[in-house]
C-alpha cells in the first residue's frame, strides 16, 4: 500500500503550527506521552514531492527520468537542502574518476551516498601496501589487484542505487568520443602535464566539466574548468588549464599578491620548469626565472618553501585527503545538479598555514 508522505489538511501546512507542536513535543516527559498527530500527518511536507510521490510506484523500478518512492524516501533531507530538480540532475549525472588514491576515496565515498547517477573509475595500477595507509576502500586482500576494479565492492555498499564500474585500461581518455560519455571527469593525483592538458581540452570539446585534484603531504589543490558554467543567478567563466598555469602576476596590485596562497605559485613554478628538488643551486635559479617571468617579486617564492612542497608530492596524509576531497566532492556535486560551487578555479590547502584558499585565475 503507497504512503503519503504529507497531509493535505491546511493547518498543518502553517510553518506557526509546525514550531508550536515541534515544541510541545521537545516539552514532553518521557512519561507523558507525546501529543498525537491526525491520521496521515507529518512534518515533512515538500509540495513538489508529495505531488511526484502520487504518481511513483511502490518499488524500487529504475525510472529514467524520475526519482522512486523509496529515493524519495531515502534523499529526503537531501532534497530539502537543495531541491527535488537538483536530485534529480544528480540521479542523472555520469561521473568519471581517474586515478584511485587517498583523495579519489574520500571524493567517490561522498558522491555516491549523495546518489548520483553512475560512477566509472579508472585506474590501470595494482594496489600496494603503502596505498592502504590513505585508501579506506582497499584492505590488505586487495594487494596486487587492480586498484579501481578493488574499491567497487566497497562503495556499492555505501549506495547500491548507484552504477558503478571499473576500467583498467586509460587509453580510451585520449578518445573525445569517450569522453563525450560523461558529464564530469575528474583527474586525481599527480599526472604529467601534457597528459593533464590533453585531457582538459578533450572534456572542453567535449562539454564535459573537468577537474583536477590532487594531495601530498600538508598540501592540496583543486583545479576546476566549468566552461561556461551558469547557476541562477550567476555565471562563471572558466580558464583552461594551460592558461592557468601561465597566469601572468605583473598587473596585480601587491595588497591582492600577499592574498594568493604560496602553494599557487609553487605548482605554477613546478608546471612550467623542469624542478629537482635535490638541486639547490639549480632550485634557487628556476625560483628567480618563475618569478621573472610571470611578473613576481623575487621573494614572493622562495626555494626552501618550493623544496617542502616537491619532497611531499606522492606522500598522502589522511586528514589532508579527506579535507581537500569532501570540498572535490562539494564542488562536483554543485556542479552536477546546476548549483552554486565555490571553487572557481583554484583552490590551495595548506595544513602548515592551516587555512584553505580560491583563487580565481583567467
Amino acid at each position: 500500500m503507497k504512503r503519503s508522505l504529507s497531509s493535505a489538511r491546511e493547518n498543518d501546512s502553517d510553518p506557526v503550527v509546525k514550531r508550536r507542536r515541534s515544541a510541545r513535543l521537545a516539552r514532553a516527559s518521557p512519561a507523558d506521552p507525546p501529543p498525537q498527530q491526525p491520521s496521515g500527518v507529518t512534518d515533512a511536507s515538500i509540495p513538489e514531492v508529495d505531488a511526484m510521490a502520487d504518481a511513483l510506484p511502490a518499488t524500487d523500478t529504475a525510472l529514467p527520468d524520475k526519482m522512486t518512492l523509496e529515493e524519495l524516501e531515502l534523499y529526503d533531507r537531501q532534497i530539502r537542502l537543495w531541491g527535488l530538480d537538483a536530485q534529480t540532475r544528480m540521479r542523472q549525472a555520469r561521473v568519471l574518476v581517474v586515478g584511485i588514491n587517498g583523495l579519489a576515496n574520500e571524493l567517490c565515498k561522498n558522491i555516491v551516498l549523495a546518489g548520483i547517477g553512475s560512477l566509472t573509475l579508472m585506474d590501470p595500477n595494482t594496489v600496494s601496501i603503502s596505498d592502504l595507509g590513505a585508501q579506506f576502500l582497499l584492505s590488505l586482500s586487495d594487494v596486487g589487484k587492480n586498484r579501481a576494479k578493488s574499491v567497487v565492492p566497497r562503495l556499492s555498499v555505501l549506495n547500491p542505487r548507484v552504477k558503478i564500474s571499473a576500467l583498467e585500461d586509460d587509453s580510451q581518455l585520449g578518445h573525445q568520443e569517450f569522453i563525450a560519455g560523461f558529464d564530469v571527469v575528474i583527474l586525481s593525483g599527480q599526472r604529467n602535464k601534457t597528459e593533464i592538458i590533453s585531457l582538459n581540452r578533450s572534456c572542453r570539446a567535449a562539454g564535459a566539466k573537468f577537474f583536477l585534484s590532487s594531495s601530498f603531504g600538508s598540501f592540496g589543490y583543486i583545479f576546476s574548468d566549468l566552461s561556461n558554467y551558469s547557476f541562477s543567478p550567476k555565471q562563471c567563466n572558466s580558464s583552461l588549464l594551460k592558461d592557468a598555469i601561465k597566469k601572468s602576476w605583473s598587473e596585480t596590485k601587491p595588497r591582492a599578491i600577499k592574498r594568493v596562497p604560496t602553494l599557487l605559485f609553487a605548482l605554477q613554478c613546478a608546471w612550467n620548469f623542469d624542478v629537482d628538488p635535490s638541486d639547490s643551486s639549480a632550485l634557487s635559479t628556476k625560483c628567480v626565472a618563475y618569478c621573472e617571468s610571470v611578473g613576481l617579486e623575487n621573494e614572493v617564492l622562495s626555494s626552501d618553501f618550493l623544496r617542502t612542497v616537491l619532497s611531499q608530492l606522492g606522500a598522502e596524509i589522511t586528514p589532508v585527503s579527506a579535507i581537500v576531497g569532501g570540498i572535490l566532492a562539494q564542488e562536483v556535486l554543485g556542479a552536477v545538479s546546476s548549483k552554486a560551487v565555490s571553487v572557481n578555479n583554484f583552490f590551495c590547502f595548506s595544513a602548515l598555514a592551516g587555512d584553505g584558499k580560491v583563487v580565481h585565475l583567467q
